[in-house]
Parts: C-alpha cells; sequence; structure tokens
C-alpha cells in the first residue's frame, strides 16, 4: 500500500517528527533512553505488537535505510514473514515537499503472501483511513 500527500513547510522539520516518533517507540519497549545519533542504519529492538484479531506477538524491528531528510525504513521480523515501511520525503520547491509512505509484506510461505493479498483486499479502506489519520497527524504536528 503506497500513499502520498503534499506538505506545506521544510521536509527537514517532517524528518524530525518521525524520528522523535521512532526514539518514542524505541523507549517504550526497550524502557531505556535514546538519543537521536544512536539510531543508525542496522539498529535493532524489539516491539510488542497486536494484530487485527487482538493477538499479541514480538517482532524484531530493524531500521534497514536511514538517509536523513529523505528516507527511512524499517522492517519488522515476524514468524510469518517481513513487514516493510518506508517514508520518502522530496522537496518539490522552497516551501513545500512530498512525502511517500509505503507499507509492504514478504511472506515466508506462499500461503503468508496469499493470505496477506486477501486481508489487504477485505482490510484496504480501514489501512487507507489508519494511514491517512497518521498522516492528518503528522501535519498537524508539522504546523506546529
Amino acid at each position: 500500500m503506497e500513499v502520498s500527500r503534499e506538505y506545506i513547510g521544510k521536509k527537514e522539520d517532517c524528518f524530525a517528527i518521525i524520528l522523535e516518533a521512532l526514539i518514542h517507540d524505541i523507549e517504550q519497549e526497550t524502557e531505556e533512553s535514546i538519543e537521536i545519533d544512536e539510531i543508525n542504519e542496522g539498529f535493532s529492538y524489539k516491539k510488542k505488537l497486536e494484530n487485527r484479531f487482538g493477538n499479541e506477538g514480538y517482532v524484531q524491528v530493524t531500521i534497514a535505510k536511514l538517509d536523513v531528510p529523505n528516507y527511512y525504513e524499517a522492517h519488522f521480523l515476524s514468524n510469518h514473514g517481513l513487514n516493510i515501511l518506508s517514508y520518502e520525503l522530496t522537496d518539490i520547491d522552497e516551501k513545500s515537499f512530498n512525502l511517500i509512505y509505503k507499507e509492504n509484506f514478504e511472506g515466508n510461505k506462499k500461503t503468508h503472501n496469499l493470505n496477506f493479498k486477501l486481508m489487504q483486499l477485505l482490510y484496504k479502506r480501514s489501512s487507507t483511513k489508519r494511514i491517512n489519520l497518521m498522516l492528518d497527524h503528522l501535519e498537524t504536528l508539522l504546523n506546529n
């Protein structure tokens, strides 16, 4: 799934908000304080997640790519496969930028891939709504 948005502002400010959210998540999951300069490609931590059915499990989160302030990609490895999410920010002009948010899944079995494609069709509307709410919140933070 991919969603693209144009924002008024500087991509550097937006990327700083994304990194702040990442730091907050890491600190909540690890119960340890972390500085922004400690986050780099290859940084990894365990995260407890709940699926759509209420089942909890742990995933290994790894910062796969980090090119401040242009690109961020994280991999969430579980027993079922690899979830990938990314933010790509590109300048449009001096006062605005484009953000492309992507989510993808690579199952470790064909049945997991087929299940993901089926569930993606069934949950497309709610997933799009969730992503748009997240990007709306990001825009609110950017404008404050």
